[in-house]
């Protein structure tokens, strides 16, 4: 009987993709985005990055300065990854340079049970805060790993 498997072939593999924003701390704004999520893929991670320290003025208020992180099918959607804090200025209103935050435990069923069977576009949502104040670099990039099939 012949063996009905195949060895030595390469696995899948994982890439990414990011998008930097400069001035990405905006009061009370949406900061919209898009990523293109290559065919035959899942999201596999999505990481926040912070390029250079970065102030907020919202310390001490339960709210006033955080920015939350949303990624989906469709603008402002949830569908890839449910909201995540990625600033939560009542418990730190310094973001130190290099930070990063994950929010790979957000990624919904959607994101991770099939892999897309074409380029599919997801949408990216910073939500701000209304804090009055913003000093530092306000820059950062978010990444999104995708495992390729």
């Amino acid at each position: 009987m012949a063996n009905p498997f195949t060895n030595q072939r390469p696995g899948s593999v994982v890439s990414s993709r990011q998008i930097a924003v400069k001035d990405f701390y905006v009061t009370s704004t949406n900061q919209d985005f898009t990523f293109i999520q290559p065919k035959n893929s899942i999201v596999e991670s999505v990481h926040v990055f912070f390029d250079g320290a970065t102030e907020i003025d919202g310390y001490g208020s339960t709210t006033a300065g955080d920015m939350t992180l949303v990624l989906g099918t469709a603008a402002g959607g949830a569908q890839i990854a449910t909201s995540t804090t990625i600033i939560d200025a009542s418990a730190d209103d310094t973001i130190d340079d290099g930070a990063v935050v994950s929010c790979t435990a957000q990624l919904t069923a959607a994101a991770t049970g099939s892999a897309a069977t074409s380029e599919t576009v997801l949408h990216g949502r910073l939500a701000c805060g209304d804090a009055s104040t913003i000093t530092g670099t306000n820059k950062l990039q978010v990444h999104i790993g995708f495992r390729h099939f």
